[in-house]
Parts: structure tokens; C-alpha cells; sequence
């Protein structure tokens, strides 16, 4: 993976000063995948019409990132650590139905529900899948299809330290340390068309 990104916070307080910041840099580094298993079926119940059931899964906890630079050691043990104890094993699933509905014309639909990988995340997506094909000749047809996938997002924007000067004088402030984040709520449209040429 090589990353090329941009940055930048800015922070009002109620006394109206501002604080900015914003940084710009590129990063290099390999990721090592889990291993996918899945399984599925499919059944004809009549003439031109077809169910298909499958299930996938995955174990995200076993996914390892190699910076590739000795002097990043320590932070990519750190990663891998996280990835470990945040990432979780996950079963997605997926059905559909196809219409032949005559020599010309095919019409599908399907679902698919892919749970988070975090541990208590929010982010689990349903897609839903609509698409027909139509023969244009004994060599050419086209292929048409929509995604419309939902799903909720959560993200820390930044950190920050709060104290608690209560025990003063007696002991040092208490020290935590606050997040601020954002939920998002998500959507996304995907449009595809395929022609297929067959050449005997």
C-alpha cells in the first residue's frame, strides 16, 4: 500500500482562540490478508427460476501489517497488537434470486449482510444487489446492474487530555484522556454495464 495524504484540525475555544494544525507526508507498507473460506448452494425450484445461498468466513484478527522499516518495529508490533485484540472473526452472507424470463431477458436480485470486524463496531453493511441481461444478438448481450449498500460509521476525530485539579493540594491532578468522535451515517449507489462479445 503507498499512501499519500493530507491533514489539517483547526480547534475554537469558548474564548474564541484558535489553534491549527495540518501536516502532508506519503507511507509505504504491506498487509498480509486472512485466509477467506466460503460456502454455498444454489437450487432450481422451476424452470428459469434459480435461489443461491452463501456464506463467507473470515477471521480479521489474523490480518498483519509489515512496515517494512526497522525504526517502525516497536509501532508495527503495536499495530498488530490492536489488529489482534480489536479485530474479530465475521460470517457474511449472501442470497439471490434469477428470472429467466425468456430466451431475451434474465432478471436478478440479492442481499448481502457483511457484520463489522471490530469488536463492538457499529459498521455492519447490507447491500442490496438489482440487475437484469438482455440478449442483443447470438453474439453480443448486456449486463446491467445497481448496488445500494447502508451502513453506520464511527470515528475518533482526535484525542485530547482532561484534568482534574480536585485533588490539589494534596496530589497531583488526575489525568484522562477524552475522545471526540463523529458517527456517520452512510450510504452508496454503484452502477455497473458489462457487454459481452462471443466469438465462435
Amino acid at each position: 500500500v503507498d499512501e499519500d495524504f493530507d491533514a489539517e484540525i483547526i480547534t475554537t475555544f469558548d474564548n474564541d482562540t484558535a489553534f491549527d494544525d495540518n501536516l502532508a507526508s506519503e507511507f509505504s507498507y504491506k498487509i498480509t490478508y486472512p485466509a477467506r473460506t466460503a460456502i454455498g448452494m444454489s437450487y432450481e425450484s422451476m424452470p428459469g427460476v434459480s435461489l443461491s445461498l452463501s456464506t463467507e468466513y473470515v477471521d480479521y484478527s489474523n490480518t498483519k501489517i509489515d512496515f517494512e522499516d526497522d525504526s517502525l518495529f516497536e509501532d508495527e508490533l503495536i499495530e498488530n497488537d490492536f489488529i489482534k485484540n480489536e479485530f474479530k472473526p465475521v460470517w457474511s452472507f449472501r442470497s439471490g434470486i434469477s428470472l429467466n424470463m425468456n430466451p431475451d431477458l434474465s432478471l436478478r436480485g440479492g442481499y448481502q449482510y457483511i457484520p463489522s470486524k471490530f469488536e463492538g463496531g457499529i459498521d455492519d453493511k447490507s447491500i442490496y444487489m438489482l440487475g437484469a441481461g438482455f440478449s442483443l444478438s447470438p453474439e453480443l448481450s448486456l449486463e446491467l446492474g445497481g448496488q445500494y449498500a447502508v451502513w453506520e460509521e464511527r470515528s475518533v476525530v482526535y484525542d485530547y487530555t482532561q484534568y482534574d485539579y480536585s485533588p490539589l493540594p494534596d496530589n497531583l491532578p488526575a489525568v484522562t484522556i477524552q475522545s471526540e468522535t463523529a458517527d456517520l451515517s452512510a450510504d452508496r449507489w454503484r452502477f455497473m454495464a458489462t457487454l459481452r462479445l462471443s466469438i465462435n
